[in-house]
């Protein structure tokens, strides 16, 4: 008997804490203009549009925890916590549980104004191609991040990258492409999820976001004291926010306006074709 699909990706923010509101206020003002995204209360639904019933759903909802989580609506069990952080299958698991929300100041680099963000970039977002999770090797054991890739690759379309990085994709799909592998590559396929280990000294919830916006209308917006390239990017500049929990980092990366053509990172084409599935 073949396990279900991945139902929904949920990224958790803990509702009564004072900061929390206006942040998640500020957030779900700039991303609920992402095409298919459902604004209802306390929650933010950004559904694939492509194709028709795809899976899995990720939102941004307001809970009753004490620190920032990403919860897999899975029935395996899994458990991780690193800085004001955790990804998990039930939310049971953490509701009262609380971690020491400290940080070296001097890992966190520079950050954006949330709420100048959303001003300079509301009514610019095209797409929200993908989030990300990033987790740091010297928090959590390699074999808790391998655990956590293998139950995804088993109850979801999941990819390692190509070129060998660290960075294995999940691509939405339908249960056919589940059971079987995805071959139409038509339009694109969003939201993704990017998982990575090893690359943060702290844990990181990024938003991979396409904009109606030329390099140099970004650079502007972001200078070099705020906006970055990291290496080897020409495509897209990484921009970190602020948030209210010490023990996390944010940020978003800014894809340039390069047209509307399809491309096959778009359509998922590439990870599907020159990437290895993951199966467990």
């Amino acid at each position: 008997m073949p396990l279900p699909q991945l139902k929904r990706i949920t990224y958790q923010f803990p509702r009564k804490q004072p900061v929390t509101r206006p942040f998640f206020r500020q957030l779900v003002g700039l991303l609920e203009s992402v095409p298919s995204s459902q604004n209802l209360i306390d929650k933010l639904v950004l559904s694939p549009a492509y194709p028709q019933g795809a899976l899995p759903v990720t939102s941004l909802e307001l809970e009753d925890i004490n620190y920032p989580a990403v919860m897999f609506e899975m029935d395996e069990r899994v458990l991780i916590k690193a800085g004001s952080f955790a990804i998990h299958s039930s939310t049971e698991a953490i509701r009262t549980a609380t971690l020491p929300l400290t940080i070296d100041p001097g890992k966190r680099p520079p950050v954006f104004p949330l709420a100048k963000f959303v001003h300079l970039l509301k009514g610019h977002i095209v797409r929200l191609d993908h989030t990300g999770v990033e987790l740091p090797s010297t928090d959590v054991p390699r074999e808790k991040f391998d655990h956590l890739v293998k139950v995804l690759g088993n109850i979801s379309n999941l990819y390692r990258y190509p070129t060998g990085e660290e960075w294995p994709f999940l691509l939405p799909s339908s249960y056919a492409e589940f059971r079987s592998e995805i071959h139409d590559f038509a339009k694109p396929r969003a939201p993704k999820l990017e998982l990575t280990y090893g690359y943060v000294q702290v844990p990181l919830i990024h938003f991979h976001v396409d904009t109606d916006l030329s390099r140099e209308y970004v650079e502007a917006y972001f200078p070099s004291q705020y906006g970055t390239n990291l290496p080897g990017v020409t495509t897209y500049r990484t921009v970190y926010i602020d948030n209210p929990w010490p023990g996390l980092l944010m940020r978003f990366d800014l894809t340039y306006f390069a047209g509307s053509e399809l491309t096959d990172w778009d359509s998922g084409e590439w990870l599907v074709k020159q990437g290895l599935r993951v199966r467990r």
